[in-house]
This record gives C-alpha cells, sequence and structure tokens, in this order.
C-alpha cells in the first residue's frame, strides 16, 4: 500500500452520473421531425415502452463540428444539485470541441439554427483542445464548485454561481494531463475538506495519484511521484481510470494492479 501526506479522513464521496444518451456523428433531422438526432444529447422517460426520446439537445454548428469530427459526446455529463434560480435541475456537459453546455434537464432546448442561446449556458472554445472526459461536483460551505480536464490542459474549476458557471475557471492545476485528459473524484468531510483526485501518466508512463485543494486547485496537496526512493510508485498508466474514494483510501487500476493509497499510521 502506498501513501499520501496528512490529510483529514475522507468521509464523502461525490458521485458523478448521467441520466442521458448520446448519438454519434451522422445526420440530423430530428428538428424537421425525423429520426436522426446525431450528434445529439438524448432524454428518455422510464414511463415510455418505447425508446423514443422525450427531449434533446444539439449545438447550433453541429453540422460544422461533425465535418471537423469534432461532435459532442466524447465525454461525460454530470447533474448538479438543485440549484437556484429559473432552472434548478441542470447538466453539464463538454464537447469534443472544447465547449461547455449548461442544458435544463427538463427542456434540454432541442437546437437553433444561428446560436446555442434557447439553453441555459453555453461557453465556446472553454478548452482549446479535445474533451474525452467527465465533468465532478463540489458543494463547499460558501460556495459550488464543477472540475473539468480537457486533453493537454490542466485540470480547471468553474465556480457554480446562482444557477451557472463562472465564463472563466477560477483556478487550474499545475500539471497537465494528456489523453484522454482528467476525470477528478471529490471527497470531502460533508461541505469542508475537499479534496480534488485525479489519475495524470508520469514520465515512464506510469499512473500518478495527484490531490489537490478542491477550493484551489493550484495548491498540489499530494502526488504519488514526490516520495523519494518511489516510494508510492503505481504500476503503468491505464487511459479512462477514475479514482475512487471510500474508507480513508483512494483506489484505482492500473494495466496490471488495483492500486490502494491510504494515510500512513
Amino acid at each position: 500500500m502506498a501513501a499520501f501526506g496528512s490529510l483529514a479522513p475522507l468521509r464523502h464521496l461525490i458521485w458523478t452520473a448521467t441520466c442521458t444518451w448520446y448519438t454519434g456523428v451522422g445526420s440530423s433531422d430530428a428538428n424537421l421531425g425525423g429520426p436522426n438526432y446525431a450528434p445529439s444529447v438524448l432524454k428518455f422517460s422510464p414511463n415510455r415502452p418505447e425508446l423514443s426520446p422525450i427531449g434533446y439537445f444539439a449545438p447550433f454548428d453541429h453540422e460544422a463540428s461533425k465535418k471537423e469530427n469534432m461532435d459532442l459526446g466524447t465525454g461525460g455529463s454530470i447533474l448538479l444539485p438543485d440549484q437556484p434560480g429559473l432552472h434548478p435541475h441542470l447538466l453539464v456537459t463538454v464537447g469534443k470541441s472544447g465547449a461547455i453546455y449548461v442544458l435544463d434537464r427538463d427542456s434540454l432546448g432541442h437546437i437553433k439554427v444561428s446560436s446555442d442561446n434557447q439553453i441555459v449556458q453555453s461557453i465556446p472554445q472553454a478548452f482549446s483542445g479535445r474533451f474525452h472526459s467527465s465533468p465532478a461536483f463540489w458543494q463547499g460551505a460558501n460556495a459550488s464548485w464543477s472540475y473539468l480536464g480537457g486533453v493537454d490542459e490542466k485540470l480547471r474549476v468553474f465556480a457554480v454561481v446562482n444557477g451557472a458557471l463562472s465564463t472563466t475557471p477560477t483556478s487550474e492545476a499545475p500539471n497537465t494531463f494528456d489523453y484522454p485528459g482528467a476525470t477528478p473524484a471529490v471527497s470531502s468531510d460533508e461541505s469542508s475538506n475537499g479534496v480534488v483526485w485525479a489519475i495524470s501518466r508520469g514520465h515512464n508512463g506510469e499512473s500518478v495519484l495527484n490531490a489537490y485543494d478542491a477550493m484551489n486547485l493550484g495548491a498540489l496537496l499530494y502526488s504519488s511521484d514526490q516520495a523519494p526512493h518511489h516510494r508510492d510508485k503505481a504500476d503503468q498508466h491505464l487511459r479512462f481510470v477514475v479514482p475512487i474514494v471510500a474508507n480513508g483510501k483512494v483506489y484505482f487500476g492500473t494495466q496490471s494492479s488495483l492500486e490502494v493509497y491510504g494515510l500512513l499510521r
């Protein structure tokens, strides 16, 4: 078992989840009453016997994005807890183009011809590279945050205020994550002692566990490549791995093993 520094015991894990499906690259004629929804976020009802969407969202520029292979749906989405304002039920997702979309789960917005102003919020080019990961969320004592990481970019945090994301990140991690970017997990002692965990690839291909202050990603609390004599070194990196925090320990898989990190006693 490897170890990390003197952090508070971890009691609370915030999970990310999605209730939507994404369609792949292809034609789209749903706005004309047709059956094709590519590329879209789709909403389904468990009360319908047939598998037909009851709502969808597609970016206005989806045709141009499709031609450049920058379609929606390469990453995951996250459902936020109820928010104040006109749109309490929000979903946050990111397109391959790096644009962030904040959607009303009760009314996804369908599609418009010239803009995305029918949805709650769109932040174009929030990431300069591609996005293949999933966001995370944490509600602190005085603020809420959403954590997102693109390909070959730093993990970033956006404040969630009055049912919308800050248009620019409030802080970012000091290190860069290569493909497929960072899918973080957040642990906390309820609304305090928030820690953001993310797996990166080391110089020799090994997995590196990183821990950041949830309110300031610039503060790196721990990295498994910091200890002398490679004490905390993990095995070879595996893509799309998300750290799991439970019972005061952090778990994640590599190409050949299950790594378990915990406090030194």
